[in-house]
């Protein structure tokens, strides 16, 4: 964890702030480059990490972890063969070359290559909520014909379940703003199992296997949500649209 200086920036980014502007000399490994790139990057300077990223090259050019992530930049600036240079350096795959490789099989047109290489990554061991989530975010930024959602959501089975249900809602309002809201049925299913009690998912269910068509389970979902809830007189309207 970076330790914060005196003017609230980590004191790896204050070090590295000195040695661009002459004031010092520093040696930085390739994971403190890395480490660089990204705190920029959070604080939404791209220009600055990509920077970073390219300094680090300079030192460290075979690098798997900047390479990757250089991919990664050129890709959010459009730069897509620079991306397909850099990525190809990589010996050893790492998150974000496998994401990187992933965009660019999906840019080119190779869909089920593409997903094919999702696969791989998603079962890769210690499974995290961002590779979850990066994983669909491609999907449907590239409008993916037959999003691989059960793949996806057998991957975030292996996460624990608190982090499963936050992911599992972050999937749903990702699939509510692109094309892909009647599917999120499936994710309703994947909550339910983890909490069956819940009126509210029951409910929210309901009107997502209505949107799926879907109108036998939508008026299941709603005789569960009813009788956690008797006085919601929206059920029934909700059971009526369904008859």
């Amino acid at each position: 964890m970076l330790r914060m200086g005196d003017n609230g920036k980590g004191e790896l980014l204050s070090r590295y702030e000195k040695m661009l502007r002459g004031e010092a000399g520093y040696y930085f490994d390739a994971e403190e480059f890395d480490e660089i790139a990204s705190e920029y990057e959070d604080s939404g300077s791209l220009e600055n990490a990509l920077r970073a990223v390219e300094n680090g090259l300079r030192f460290h050019p075979d690098s798997d972890m900047l390479l990757a992530k250089h991919a990664c930049y050129m890709l959010s600036f459009g730069r897509t063969e620079e991306a397909r240079e850099s990525v190809s350096r990589v010996n050893v795959d790492n998150e974000e070359s496998y994401s990187a490789k992933i965009e660019l099989l999906f840019n080119d047109g190779n869909v089920g290559e593409g997903i094919s290489l999702m696969k791989q990554w998603l079962d890769m061991p210690d499974i995290t909520t961002d590779r979850c989530l990066d994983a669909l975010d491609l999907c449907v930024d590239f409008n993916v014909d037959r999003l691989p959602l059960s793949m996806i959501l057998d991957a975030a089975g292996r996460l624990p379940s608190a982090q499963r249900l936050d992911l599992f809602n972050e999937f749903i309002c990702v699939m509510e703003e692109s094309g892909y809201a009647k599917d999120r049925y499936a994710v309703y299913e994947k909550i339910l199992d983890m909490e069956p009690l819940s009126q509210k998912y029951w409910k929210e269910a309901s009107l997502a296997y209505m949107d799926a068509g879907k109108f036998a389970k939508a008026i299941e979902a709603a005789d569960y949500a009813a009788a956690l809830s008797p006085d919601d007189a929206g059920l029934l309207f909700n059971k009526a649209y369904c008859l």
